[in-house]
């Protein structure tokens, strides 16, 4: 990892948090997103919180009534409150882009700092012709936009006219617990969106071996994204093999073969896990994530597990290096510190201080495995 220079004045961060407007499992990772702001940036997170009532549901999806309605305090379909200060910059982190239009309904929102950035997760150019009024009158306001989908980074910046770039998804990779190879009791975990035939060969496969092959069974349903979010990690942590397949990998009409690294890929390295699955592109992998070790190809409609990972898990020795070197690989590059320096570097302020020691933790810790 370079040096960072952490300059001696921290720029002062106000944070647009949507995290209370909807407390599902899949925004858990904003949240984190945000607490790492606060933490090593002193940033002020001003939460938007929805109003109740049937009423403020609809105007929270229509985006006309949405902008008429947030001139008035007393119409607007969510609580806001203003921070009492300007800041130097405003962040605001959504997954997608009806979660930014949002902002329609704080008519002034621009005026609370200086320059705004926006961190987009889950953005993919077939959004834009659906999405086209909150690119020209939302996107558009912001200084830079930055998403983790890269093919979408030129049509909409043309859309909107504000300058877009990729950014991979940042993680806490401090939050997350290293274990060597012999404490991982998790043999595989595989979390979200997942293919029958994957995951019916992992069943079959842990079920003859006396393997623990852990998977989601249902929608959780959660009420506090950091409860939920600290559960999650420790369980990547424990799991030997995790499995990452291209985002959006079960929805051509979205992807249209462009495969994308999706968050799941730095969930794993940050744990130090093997990881299995229907990989992008291996150069386009190894230049956005850097030098992953262990990775396995897994079809989607496997038949049968990969010999290879048979193989890598019969050398616990072997497994071990996996883990330590993607381990380090996610605290010398996706962590939130290493997102906000590339962000602050683009709009030419100071990362600050508390940027810069979180950046030797993370240094200190990747020397330390």
């Amino acid at each position: 990892m370079e040096a960072v220079d952490p300059d001696t004045r921290t720029p002062s961060v106000v944070v647009l948090s949507q995290s209370a407007m909807n407390v599902v499992p899949y925004l858990s990772a904003i949240a984190e997103i945000e607490d790492v702001l606060a933490d090593m940036l002193g940033a002020d997170v001003v939460p938007m919180c929805p109003r109740s009532g049937r009423w403020a549901e609809t105007l929270r999806e229509r985006q006309r009534l949405r902008r008429i309605a947030g001139r008035w305090s007393a119409t607007r379909p969510l609580d806001f409150a203003r921070p009492a200060r300007r800041h130097d910059v405003g962040v605001v982190v959504v997954n997608n882009l009806h979660q930014l239009g949002m902002l329609d309904s704080i008519p002034d929102w621009r005026r609370q700092a200086d320059r705004w950035v926006a961190y987009i997760v889950e953005i993919w150019p077939s959004f834009a012709a659906e999405s086209e009024s909150t690119l020209h009158t939302v996107a558009s306001q912001f200084d830079h936009v930055f998403t983790c989908i890269n093919w979408s980074v030129e049509p909409l910046q043309a859309a909107s006219g504000t300058p877009w770039t990729f950014l991979a998804h940042p993680v806490d990779t401090l939050a997350v617990a290293f274990h060597r190879h012999a404490h991982r009791p998790i043999d595989v975990s595989n979390r979200g969106r997942r293919t029958a035939a994957q995951h019916q060969v992992l069943v079959d496969w842990c079920r003859t071996t006396d393997r623990f092959y852990e998977f989601d069974t249902g929608l959780p349903i959660i009420t506090d994204h950091r409860v939920h979010r600290a559960h999650f990690v420790e369980q990547c942590a424990r799991s030997k093999v995790f499995v990452s397949n291209f985002a959006r990998f079960d929805q051509p009409e979205l992807h249209e073969g462009h495969e994308e690294v999706g968050l799941r890929y730095v969930e794993g390295l940050a744990a130090g896990a093997i990881l299995i699955g229907r990989h992008p592109d291996r150069a386009w992998l190894r230049h956005v994530l850097g030098d992953v070790q262990g990775l396995v190809d897994f079809a989607p409609d496997a038949t049968e597990v990969p010999p290879a990972l048979v193989e890598l898990l019969a050398d616990p020795e072997a497994c071990d290096r996996v883990h330590v070197a993607n381990r380090r690989l996610a605290l010398e590059r996706h962590d939130v510190a290493h997102a906000w320096t590339a962000i602050a570097d683009l709009l030419g302020v100071p990362v600050g201080p508390g940027v810069a020691a979180r950046i030797e933790r993370l240094r200190a810790a990747a020397e330390a495995l």
